[in-house]
């Protein structure tokens, strides 16, 4: 896709290709949607940045890239929840004290 001139930032109304690159755990892809200009702050509807959804499904090699490229850890959903109170919710301990 980027390779024919998509939008690293494209969205389907809910989320962008970097959210779904981190929720499925495609370290490569975010690290290639990062290197093309994908924005690691844009959050999704319901407020949560694509370091939210890494957090979340307990993608510790997503989240390290998505820090060592700028995001936020103490940035908030919508609810009010940090991307290290995610991944403690979803038992991800060692995701949480990379956050933390």
């Amino acid at each position: 896709m980027a390779a024919r001139g998509a939008d690293p930032d494209g969205d389907d109304g809910w989320q962008r290709a970097l959210h779904t690159a981190a929720i499925q755990g495609h370290a490569d892809i975010v690290q290639r949607l990062i290197a093309r200009g994908a924005d690691v702050y844009a959050p999704r509807t319901d407020g949560a940045t694509p370091l939210h959804t890494a957090a979340e499904g307990g993608k510790l090699d997503v989240v390290n890239r998505l820090l060592r490229a700028g995001a936020d850890p103490a940035r908030r959903d919508a609810q009010g929840r940090r991307p290290a109170d995610l991944a403690r919710a979803n038992g991800h301990a060692r995701v949480a004290e990379r956050l933390a």
